[in-house]
């Protein structure tokens, strides 16, 4: 079975390590690759930053459990997929079996001189044959019905493809639509700064969209979900799991103050999960040049499950849940 790279992997430790041989490990790791002995290093200082997101994760016992709880959702779909290839493998080499390929029997010159001979006249036989019925039958149309034709021919259009004509009621394109304001947490100047780096290594993006380095699945449907974050103050990050697959399908940041909207998802059962970011350098840097604007914003907190009923023309909209 493949491997699945984690925050375990990265901190060279076992998924049933203890608080304190994880404590020692990134404690080593540290000394190692911190960028005060690196000056300069970018490797170093990538590392470090790898180093740092999966000691926040795994020293947090709540977000240690929600990695185990991904890593073996991963490792469950891996599973699922390698047995399934190998049972069509395996049923494609128990139906095959090759068999000898009978050649047909090889005729005289003359056989197939008088054959062809038949056929060409069978052939004009039945187009002669063809042609008259045609004829009788464009004799015995009424001429009142040849002359509506006739208008109807002027009346129409000219298109050189045909017209087909479909009497079945079009079914409506059913279209799931749902909206989540995010949760939102205190940000104070004396917040603190965010990781330059996401959880798997890659940089954050840009702007509000899908992070590098994860897959994207669950796609080709007709489902919308608008994540709002216009009432925050920070950047979050968006995990969104198929709670039917235990698998989670799409990963995004969702910048402060910003929406996104995630297209093309298939009807199905969906948790959000989110990750309220730390306070941006941009952002401290104005805490910092505004020293009274330094209260904190608390925004507006919803529900953190979003359910798109695979029968309904529109999905439900999640209520905001006090905290």
């Amino acid at each position: 079975m493949s491997k699945i790279h984690t925050h375990y992997d990265n901190l060279k430790v076992s998924r049933m390590a203890p608080q304190e041989v994880i404590r020692a490990a990134y404690k080593a790791l540290s000394q190692k690759y911190h960028p005060d002995k690196n000056p300069g290093d970018e490797k170093a200082a990538r590392i470090m930053a790898i180093l740092n997101s999966a000691y926040g994760t795994l020293s947090d016992p709540q977000r240690r459990r929600e990695h185990d709880e991904w890593i073996a959702a991963e490792e469950w779909e891996i599973e699922w997929l390698e047995s399934t290839k190998a049972e069509e493998e395996a049923k494609r080499d128990e139906h095959y079996a090759p068999q000898w390929v009978q050649e047909p029997p090889q005729q005289s010159k003359f056989k197939r001189r008088v054959r062809t001979s038949l056929w060409v006249a069978l052939s004009l036989t039945l187009g002669w044959g063809a042609a008259v019925f045609m004829q009788w039958q464009f004799q015995i149309i009424p001429a009142s019905n040849v002359m509506l034709s006739r208008a109807e021919a002027v009346a129409a259009p000219k298109s050189s493809a045909p017209t087909v004509l479909d009497n079945k009621p079009q079914e409506p394109k059913i279209t799931l639509n749902a909206q989540l304001y995010l949760l939102g947490q205190d940000v104070s100047c004396s917040a603190p700064l965010r990781s330059e780096f996401a959880p798997n290594g890659e940089v954050w993006p840009a702007k509000s969209g899908y992070i590098e380095g994860y897959k994207v699945a669950n796609g080709g449907g007709d489902v919308k979900i608008v994540l709002d974050n216009s009432a925050n103050h920070s950047d979050t990050m968006i995990t969104l799991i198929d709670q039917g697959r235990h698998q989670e399908v799409r990963h995004l940041l969702v910048k402060a103050q910003e929406k996104f909207t995630i297209e093309n998802l298939l009807a199905a059962n969906y948790e959000v999960r989110q990750q309220v970011l730390g306070i941006s350098q941009s952002a401290k840097l104005a805490c910092e040049s505004e020293p009274v604007k330094s209260e904190s914003v608390k925004s507006p907190s919803p529900a953190a499950t979003v359910v798109s009923p695979a029968n309904t023309a529109s999905a439900p909209t999640s209520n905001p849940v006090s905290n």
